[in-house]
């Protein structure tokens, strides 16, 4: 009797540290979390805090290898956490703090940022391909050789943020602030940048091939951005011949 007594309270223990649970966009409840790594089997995710949830407070939390794909964490507290590598696609993070979060190799394919605030966030070869990033703070982000695909930026600001290597292929930047935005070796391909501020902006070697620019529009608000004298970026490939618009107009 008493080795099973030992046994039931083992049991109860270990149950008890992948106790965390976490609520999808539909209410549905994923308990345990489940841990997600190409190279190790799967299984729970050894974090045990507060369950994941809409206004939940996660600062600083680990949650790295996390498989939370379609989870709802909305307004939710994640400064300072830990999600590298989770699965967060289909997630919503609408106004959600991620200031300072780790979000390197994260899938963020398809997630709601919109109004999130990723300030100083490390999103280096995140995947943010077609992802709602609307009015979203991203001054001072990393996202180097981020993919960007698709992803709509309008209004977001990206003020000194890296986006070295970055993949913008026909993301959406109207009206995005890239003051001092690092997009060194960047693909705009496609890109709508459409009043755009992107004062000293470092475009090096960017690709711009059939970007939406409009240098006219850009010179009746009195914006220098599109000037060549200003930035002089340097247009790769076969597609040159495509491109759209002319900075000599």
């Amino acid at each position: 009797m008493r080795n099973f007594v030992l046994f039931f309270l083992a049991a109860l223990a270990t149950s008890s540290l992948y106790a965390a649970s976490y609520q999808q966009n539909d209410g549905t409840i994923i308990d345990p979390i489940q841990y997600y790594d190409l190279y190790h089997a799967p299984g729970n995710h050894p974090y045990a805090g507060a369950n994941l949830q809409p206004f939940a407070n996660l600062a600083g939390v680990d949650l790295s290898y996390a498989e939370l794909h379609f989870a709802n964490l909305n307004n939710a507290a994640l400064a300072g956490a830990d999600l590298s590598y989770a699965l967060l696609w289909v997630a919503n993070l609408n106004n959600s703090d991620l200031a300072s979060a780790d979000l390197s190799y994260t899938n963020l394919v398809a997630a709601d940022l919109n109004d999130a605030n990723l300030n100083q966030a490390d999103l280096n070869h995140a995947d943010l391909r077609t992802a709602e990033l609307i009015n979203a703070n991203l001054t001072g982000a990393n996202l180097w050789a981020a993919s960007l695909q698709q992803a709509n930026l309008t209004d977001a600001d990206l003020t000194d943020a890296s986006l070295v290597g970055a993949n913008l292929r026909w993301a959406n930047l109207t009206n995005a602030h890239l003051n001092g935005t690092d997009l060194t070796n960047a693909s705009l391909h496609g890109a709508n940048l459409y009043y755009a501020d992107m004062s000293i902006a470092n475009l090096s070697e960017a690709e711009l091939n059939n970007a939406d620019i409009d240098p006219r529009e850009a010179e009746a608000r009195g914006d220098e951005q599109c000037r060549p004298e200003w930035r002089e970026p340097v247009l790769r490939g076969p597609e040159l011949r495509e491109h759209k618009f002319s900075l000599a107009e």
